[in-house]
């Protein structure tokens, strides 16, 4: 009884902390991707965009809270969960580790310098310097 309370509460304060995530991508990127393919990516049951050039994939810092919001709104998963189940891909060879970026700012410029980069920032940090490809 306790953890249902204790999920409840979290998932009204997650509610009311929430903040829109844009994926982004490099501005030359040219593919169609949505939803269900972003998740896929992150989830490592793709790895490559429907051009065939191999995703890399770029992360914020995971104990900032738009690293929560993505994978609860994105991944559909705590956290923790996505990272022990990123742990056990990357383990097994299934997967090659994220990139961890410090911040945004980091995020885009990483995106930014490389075509086959998809990260993911606050939606209020979104500049002309990477392509939106979807909002979450």
């Amino acid at each position: 009884m306790k953890k249902i309370i204790v999920a409840a509460l979290f998932s009204v304060q997650s509610v009311l902390a929430s903040a829109e995530i844009s994926v982004i991508v490099n501005p030359s990127f040219s593919d169609s991707i949505d939803t269900g393919y972003v998740k896929q990516l992150f989830l490592g049951k793709k790895i490559a965009f429907p051009s065939g050039s191999q995703a890399k994939l770029v992360t914020i810092d995971h104990s900032t809270d738009i690293f929560d919001e993505f994978c609860f709104k994105v991944i559909d998963k705590p956290p923790r969960k996505f990272l022990s189940y990123w742990s056990r891909l990357v383990f097994t060879g299934k997967a090659a580790p994220m990139i961890e970026a410090k911040n945004s700012s980091e995020v885009k410029k990483l995106v930014a310098g490389n075509a086959n980069y998809i990260g993911f920032i606050p939606s209020g940090d979104m500049d002309e310097t990477v392509k939106l490809i979807n909002k979450y």
